[in-house]
């Protein structure tokens, strides 16, 4: 499920079937950053279109907003013109993808997810909310941000990112879930017909409105937090605590699972090679429970996701 991996391979092999040079270390640094620099600035111009269609700004914001939106727009078509260029009869040369990179940000500007974390921070300021800061400590916590490639605000870097992964549908293994590395360094070891073994197999998700997709995980480092915990029936947090996140329970549907709290909005900006069908895979479906306290008549109307929220302390 190392999709990122995959998705390298194949543009390395575009590379070589089109280009007649030799292929250096700076173009295998290329060959790497190039697709993971287009998703991210595909996912950003679609985040950035539909928060254009929601709000509306004076004219001091609309300056700031029109300035990211310019260097999206200038940094994608370039990214975009390089890629569709790869065909030319006469080949590509080794500056093929400097103009491209330029557009995007290099050296210190050049971090993973770059336009989607600019874009955070943009409707951030622009939308003057605050941050909620809490007394000093040195104790570091960490969390896991389900349904998500981010970590929240003000530290959106995450440790790494990766993949919901548990049992296969229908088999016995472990029943926590973890958050796999998207592209994790396998054991050499090979086992034989008859060791026994357990299988980790990745998850998809489907939502309370029934959206699917694979399910991802961000693994986030808290600086000056001694404490994460989860609110079960909540959606917000105790008064001297941080929301990272909020969202809705889910297990695996197909085996035995803790519950654990996914993101209400699940990101899907990875580029997944290996969303085709795969029979083995679980699902984390939501939990719900029967409220009986709830107003309305019919029985089947009383049904109630159950919401979370993830907080710091």
């Amino acid at each position: 499920m190392a999709a990122t991996g995959h998705i390298q391979y194949q543009f390395r092999k575009s590379w070589e079937l089109h280009a007649n040079i030799s292929v250096g270390m700076r173009f295998e640094a290329v060959l790497d950053s190039a697709p993971n620099k287009l998703e991210d600035l595909k996912a950003a111009d679609k985040d950035f279109k539909e928060w254009m269609r929601m709000d509306s700004w004076d004219d001091d914001q609309q300056e700031i907003v029109n300035k990211y939106y310019k260097k999206l727009k200038d940094a994608l078509g370039s990214m975009i013109e390089a890629i569709t260029s790869m065909d030319a009869p006469d080949g590509i040369g080794p500056d093929h993808f400097d103009k491209a990179f330029q557009f995007y940000g290099e050296g210190p500007e050049n971090i993973p997810n770059k336009y989607v974390r600019e874009l955070t921070k943009l409707i951030h300021d622009v939308e003057k909310r605050e941050f909620q800061w809490y007394p000093y400590t040195t104790a570091v916590s960490h969390y896991i941000h389900w349904g998500s490639i981010n970590c929240s605000l003000p530290t959106t870097e995450p440790v790494y990112v990766g993949y919901a992964a548990s049992s296969p549908k229908g088999f016995g293994s472990g029943s926590s879930l973890l958050c796999l590395d998207v592209e994790p360094l396998m054991d050499s070891m090979e086992l034989d017909e008859d060791t026994p073994k357990s299988y980790l197999n990745g998850l998809t998700y489907e939502s309370t409105n029934k959206e699917t997709g694979p399910a991802y995980c961000a693994f986030c480092k808290l600086g000056n937090a001694s404490a994460v915990i989860t609110m079960i029936g909540r959606s917000d947090c105790p008064s001297d605590m941080k929301l990272e996140y909020s969202g809705f329970l889910v297990t695996n549907h197909r085996a035995i699972s803790q519950p654990i709290c996914f993101d209400y909005h699940p990101d899907d900006k990875i580029v997944d090679l290996h969303s085709q069908e795969d029979k083995f895979a679980g699902k984390l479906a939501p939990l719900w429970m029967m409220c009986k306290e709830c107003e309305e008549d019919e029985e089947e109307e009383k049904a109630r996701y159950m919401s979370c929220a993830v907080c710091s302390r």
